[in-house]
């Protein structure tokens, strides 16, 4: 049910609730939006350290999968690659000293659509996931488990 659905149903139990709604709905600054993913799935590449000294990013791939079956039974498995980017400080740090390739990880974050341009001029639109949360979910580089939520204050700044 959209959020438009819930308006107008609460419109017919009262112009003030409707008027409520659509506050709340609209909110003090325009329309709220929500740009929210969950991605649960194995890393594919160890994190890589990109970016200059003043912006650091960490970077790494990460693999979801689906099955479907075909239309002679047989069951077809379909993997999609995400391209993760991480740039709150402390979890940077995190990612990059302790995932490793395969590794089970989920991650929240946002969607972030750009431009990239080639040596040739050619440009083309890149896929980004913007980590706010990376949680592991198998074992680490060194060996232990690891279920941890990073955040740390000075992130939050």
């Amino acid at each position: 049910m959209s959020i438009m659905n819930i308006i107008q149903r609460t419109a017919r139990k009262g112009p003030q609730l409707a008027q409520q709604a659509r506050t709340c709905y609209q909110g003090a600054y325009g329309e709220k939006c929500l740009n929210s993913v969950t991605l649960l799935g194995r890393a594919g590449s160890v994190a890589q350290k990109r970016g200059t000294p003043d912006s650091p990013v960490v970077i790494f791939s990460l693999a979801t999968n689906s099955y479907h079956k075909n239309a002679e039974g047989d069951v077809t498995q379909h993997v999609q690659w995400h391209r993760i980017s991480v740039f709150r400080p402390s979890l940077r740090e995190t990612v990059f000293s302790n995932l490793a390739k395969g590794q089970r990880v989920l991650v929240r974050g946002s969607i972030s659509y750009y431009t990239v341009q080639d040596n040739y001029n050619n440009t083309s639109t890149a896929t980004s996931i913007i980590a706010d949360d990376v949680i592991f979910l198998s074992r680490t580089r060194e060996g232990s488990y690891q279920a941890s939520d990073e955040t740390a204050d000075d992130d939050l700044k």
